[in-house]
């Protein structure tokens, strides 16, 4: 069983936000694969929705709590259904990359992200794989808040476009993945 999650915040406010690539792109890939819709579950908390590919079960979620403590809806998951750390695959914006550079990535430090901070922390290990979407870097430090809570601009929206049947193949070679 392979557990993909799009890392995010679920309130509107936050659609389209840099900070919510995970959640921008997971929503591409459940719509791609022509999946149900999601479906919160409390016990998760997080939405989710199943598939079956070649003979594997793949789970996608979106976890429903605040970005900070996201590794609780993935750790919940990953226990049910005793999901090893190594089956997990984290989509999440990266701000030391440049917009749309794309990179597979397993284990490793948060780097100061702490939606992989929490996770890292609730399952207990760094052993997961990430797949890190570049979403640049504001100007100095002190706007990193407001720049990843802001939208992407028409130029950036475009660049990530363009990445998007990588990313599909990233998800795919992982879910293929024994």
């Amino acid at each position: 069983m392979k557990l993909l999650v799009g890392l995010g915040n679920p309130w509107p406010q936050y659609v389209h936000t840099r900070h919510n690539i995970g959640f921008i792109l997971i929503d591409q890939l459940r719509e791609r694969w022509r999946l149900d819709p999601f479906i919160e579950n409390k016990k998760f908390y997080g939405w989710i929705t199943q598939w079956v590919i070649e003979w594997q079960k793949v789970i996608l979620l979106k976890p429903t709590t605040y970005m900070n403590r996201s590794g609780q809806s993935i750790a919940s998951v990953a226990s049910y259904y005793d999901i090893i750390p190594e089956n997990i695959f984290v989509i999440h914006d990266e701000i030391d990359f440049p917009t749309a550079k794309i990179a597979l990535k397993k284990g490793g430090s948060h780097a100061g992200h702490n939606g992989l901070k929490d996770t890292i922390e609730k399952l207990g290990t760094k052993d997961f794989w990430r797949l890190r979407i570049g979403i640049d870097r504001p100007i100095t430090k002190e706007m990193i808040t407001d720049y990843v809570l802001g939208s992407f601009t028409p130029n950036q929206k475009d660049e990530i476009r363009q990445q998007r049947d990588a990313i599909y193949e990233f998800c795919l070679a992982f879910i293929r993945e024994e």
